[in-house]
């Protein structure tokens, strides 16, 4: 996995990205935010499984970016892909690991 840090000229704060691929440049606060509230819904319900078209949609954000983020949150340990192609919390999965009393 390729990483790579971002710094204007002149300013004191530098971002740092990790990449599947080329740096996406544009908005980044934006899709930091995004994801923040992706990882934050899939925490709240976490019995929420959704595929990438059907994040696509919920979130209100294009399949590419939506991959984008989802596979962020997989890198993080946040989200995990399960073998039906659906997203699925680390809270579900853990959830459904553990024996039940």
């Amino acid at each position: 996995m390729e990483s790579q840090t971002l710094q204007a000229p002149g300013d004191a704060w530098a971002v740092h990205l990790r990449s599947h691929g080329p740096v996406e440049r544009r908005d980044v606060p934006i899709r930091q935010s995004l994801a923040r509230r992706v990882a934050a819904e899939f925490e709240e319900m976490p019995g929420m499984r959704l595929t990438l078209a059907q994040a696509a949609r919920f979130f209100g954000v294009p399949a590419e970016t939506c991959s984008r983020i989802l596979s962020r949150l997989m890198d993080d340990g946040h989200l995990h892909l399960t073998l039906d192609g659906r997203y699925v919390s680390r809270l579900t999965m853990v959830s459904r690991l553990l024996p039940r009393r």
